[in-house]
């Protein structure tokens, strides 16, 4: 089947100080262009560099492969309007970061994302969360998580950066993106520009960083994060402003009072996780011990984003305190998980009550098992704090 049908088109020039690469797409689209267009891009090329702004700027392209036996797409749920609408879709994209237009370029990485049909009007709206994994090249082991609004495929579709991992960590920015090629009916090539603002600050390491190997049965009892504040290991680091939170969740991944649970299967089948989805309610608590002080819940979604059994995840992630110096407040954290083994980093995104403003990275760690069916997981959390009157 084809999603869309569009001559090629040159890529713009455009000078080194120039924050805007693209006319800013009008919004309208046809549903058969959704799965084709959403792509986005990756690889560095030589174009990069930081303007006189303070903007790091890498050009990215992205692969993309959307039907047949390659697809690097999948349907995950129709909408329950039925199949002329987008309202309430669900598709994942898994596609190759590569530094060139041309598919024998350099492999630097993979583009993953879902994206979901968040408008009555058909094809019109879709909100996605997408992350750039980089496993070649100058940013090799670094991610950064883009999220937003898609309101049209042709033209320039813009989205922000929201978070980072890696050398990436406590960065923002923007994205431009736009489709440049359809070197083939069942593919197409996508250029991006990012433009993003670089944190130069101290940063930190708690763990040995982990290696992308998993396996799938894993997945509920690790993705756990922890939650609970420790006194001796609280408090702001020295003159660079990030203020340490050392953190524990407690998980009961089967069983009666399993606090993880499968909502969907790949559409793939059982052998794969691509495309699945699953919860998590697990407890915040002050320490490893499950007699130590509950002070909230962690809460996530997460998306299987690979089609590598068990390699990728795309976690959204909610940790909600209920007691302690920081009851009534909350810290929104997204970002992959490329492996459960050794330390999984992923961004401070966002944060309400004492951490309104804040943004940070998370270092998390799963340290023990005390029966078949529980894990205790450890996470240090570095929180830019914003300081002003609001």
């Amino acid at each position: 089947m084809r999603y869309c049908v569009f001559s090629y088109c040159n890529p713009p020039t455009r000078s080194r100080h120039s924050l805007q690469s693209f006319t800013i797409a009008p919004p309208s689209l046809t549903l058969p262009l959704f799965l084709a267009l959403l792509a986005l891009t990756s690889s560095v090329v030589a174009g990069g560099g930081e303007d006189d702004h303070g903007l790091t700027h890498i050009h990215l392209y992205v692969h993309e492969t959307y039907t047949g036996p390659n697809a690097t797409v999948a349907t995950v749920l129709q909408s329950p309007l039925g199949a002329n609408s987008t309202f309430g879709y669900a598709g994942v994209v898994d596609d190759e970061l590569r530094v060139g237009q041309d598919r024998s370029s350099q492999l630097v990485g993979r583009y993953q994302a879902f994206f979901f049909g968040t408008s009555q009007q058909v094809g019109a709206g879709f909100i996605s969360s997408i992350s750039l994994v980089f496993t070649e090249g100058e940013y090799s082991g670094s991610t950064l998580s883009v999220q937003g609004h898609v309101h049209g495929f042709t033209g320039t579709i813009e989205r922000a950066v929201v978070g980072s991992t890696g050398k990436f960590r406590l960065a923002r920015g923007y994205m431009l993106f736009k489709m440049i090629s359809m070197p083939t009916p069942v593919t197409d090539v996508n250029k991006i520009d990012l433009f993003v603002l670089m944190h130069h600050g101290k940063q930190y390491t708690a763990f040995t960083m982990a290696p992308s190997s998993l396996t799938l049965p894993l997945l509920l009892s690790l993705l756990a994060l922890t939650s609970s504040v420790v006194a001796h290991a609280g408090g702001e680091d020295g003159d660079h402003g990030l203020t340490h939170i050392h953190l524990y969740v407690h998980e009961t991944f089967t069983g009666p009072n399993a606090t993880g649970a499968a909502v969907l299967q790949s559409p793939l089948g059982a052998n794969s996780s691509f495309g699945s989805i699953g919860v998590v309610d697990d407890e915040l608590r002050v320490g490893p011990d499950r007699s130590s002080q509950l002070v909230g819940r962690y809460q996530a979604v997460f998306f299987g984003t690979s089609l590598q059994v068990g390699a990728g995840y795309l976690s959204s992630i909610t940790l909600v305190f209920t007691a302690g110096e920081y009851a009534g407040s909350t810290l929104s954290v997204q970002g992959p998980v490329l492996g459960f083994t050794g330390t999984i980093e992923r961004a401070v995104v966002g944060g309400t009550g004492k951490f309104r403003l804040a943004r940070g990275y998370m270092l998390f760690k799963m340290i023990s098992k005390p029966t078949p069916e529980t894990d205790v997981n450890e996470v240090h959390l570095f929180v830019l704090m914003h300081q002003g009157k609001y």
